[in-house]
C-alpha cells in the first residue's frame, strides 16, 4: 500500500470545482468566455440587520480546504438545500439523510442536544487541554 500523500487531490475535487466553475460561468454569461468576468458594479450595502448569505462553504472551510475550494461555492443554496459537493455525497449515520438534505451526525436532528465531538477534549478556563484530573471525594473521609 502506497504512502498517504497530503497534496494528492485524491477525490479530484479540483475538477469537480473546475467543472462547477465552468457552467457557472456559462450559464450567467451568455456569449461571453469564461475566463473573462463582467464589469465590475458597485454593490449597496445591504440594509442594517440584514445578513448576506454566506459566499463560501463553512463545511469546507472548516476542514481545511484551499480557499480556491471553498470560495468556489455556498454550503447552502436560498432554499437551504445542501449545495456542497463532498457533503452532497456524505450520508449521515444516523438518519441516512444525505444529498439536498446532507448534514454531519452533529448536525443530524436525532442527535441529542448535548452531543460533544470525539476529537474535543476537556479544556480549563484559559482553554488548555486539562491532562490529567485527580478525583477528589466530595466529603473527607473521618
Amino acid at each position: 500500500m502506497a504512502a498517504f500523500q497530503l497534496w494528492r487531490d485524491y477525490f479530484q475535487l479540483a475538477r469537480v470545482v473546475q467543472e462547477m466553475r465552468w457552467r457557472s460561468a456559462r450559464s450567467s454569461w451568455p456569449g461571453a468566455f469564461a475566463d473573462q468576468a463582467p464589469p465590475l458594479q458597485r454593490k449597496e450595502a445591504p440594509p442594517a440587520g440584514v445578513s448576506r448569505p454566506a459566499r463560501h462553504c463553512a463545511f469546507c472551510k472548516h476542514n481545511g480546504e484551499s480557499r480556491a475550494i471553498y470560495a468556489s461555492h455556498a454550503l447552502k443554496d436560498s432554499a437551504g438545500r445542501v449545495q456542497c459537493p463532498i457533503l452532497r455525497s456524505y450520508t449521515c449515520p444516523q438518519c441516512g439523510a444525505s444529498q439536498d438534505r446532507a448534514h454531519t451526525r452533529k448536525f443530524c436532528p436525532l442527535t441529542n442536544k448535548g452531543y460533544t465531538s470525539v476529537y474535543s477534549c476537556i479544556r480549563n478556563s484559559a482553554g488548555k487541554k486539562a491532562s490529567h484530573f485527580k478525583t477528589k471525594p466530595a466529603y473527607p473521609k473521618t
